[in-house]
C-alpha cells in the first residue's frame, strides 16, 4: 500500500506542478525579465542624459551664451544687480538656459 500511495503522491505532485508550478515559474521569470528591462532602460536614459548634457554644454560654449548673459547683467544698475545676485537670478537663468539646451539636444536625438 505504501508503494501505491507513493505513486499517487508523485502523480499528484506532477499534476500540481503542471497546473500551478509552471504558472508560478513563468510568472517569476517574467518579473525578473521586466525588472531587468526597466533597470536597463533607466541606465540607458541616464547615459543619454549625460551625453546630451555634454553636447548641450559644448553648444553653449560655442555660442557664448554665458558671455551674453553676463554682458546683459553687467549693463544693469549696480543696486539692481545686487538684488538680482542676492536672489541668485543669474545662476537660475544660466541653469534654465542649460536645461533648455539639454532638452533641445534630447529632442534632436529623438529621446523626448
Amino acid at each position: 500500500m505504501e508503494f501505491i500511495q507513493t505513486i499517487i503522491d508523485g502523480i499528484t505532485w506532477i499534476i500540481d506542478f503542471i497546473y500551478v508550478g509552471i504558472y508560478e515559474f513563468i510568472q517569476e521569470v517574467m518579473q525578473e525579465l521586466v525588472a531587468w528591462l526597466v533597470i536597463a532602460k533607466l541606465q540607458t536614459m541616464l547615459f543619454l542624459m549625460e551625453f546630451s548634457w555634454g553636447v548641450a554644454k559644448q553648444i553653449l560654449i560655442n555660442l557664448n551664451i554665458g558671455d551674453y548673459i553676463q554682458q546683459g547683467f553687467s549693463d544693469l544698475d549696480p543696486v539692481l544687480m545686487g538684488y538680482l545676485n542676492f536672489f541668485r537670478v543669474p545662476e537660475s537663468l544660466n541653469l534654465i538656459v542649460q536645461a533648455i539646451a539639454t532638452r533641445v539636444t534630447l529632442k534632436v536625438m529623438g529621446w523626448q
